[in-house]
């Protein structure tokens, strides 16, 4: 099953406000802003975060279905 879009995800959660802010950050010097990890900063922090946070969770959602699903419907 292929993840659901972006803009799916964050309507399915009610995280509309996440749609804006997703800008590419400018360092004080010119220079493309990255995380500590080595990842484009897009937007605040905060917003970097959870964008960061809801796109592993996309990709990864199929795969936790697949280890939960059976003791979920065991129960």
């Amino acid at each position: 099953m292929p993840p659901q879009d972006y803009d799916q995800t964050l309507t399915r959660f009610g995280l509309e406000s996440l749609k804006s802010g997703l800008e590419l950050q400018v360092t004080k010097g010119g220079d493309i802003a990255i995380t500590r990890d080595g990842d484009l900063q897009l937007g605040n922090s905060r917003t970097n975060g959870m964008f960061r946070f809801i796109e592993r969770w996309r990709q990864s959602e199929a795969a936790i279905d697949e280890l939960f699903g059976p003791m979920k419907r065991a129960s």
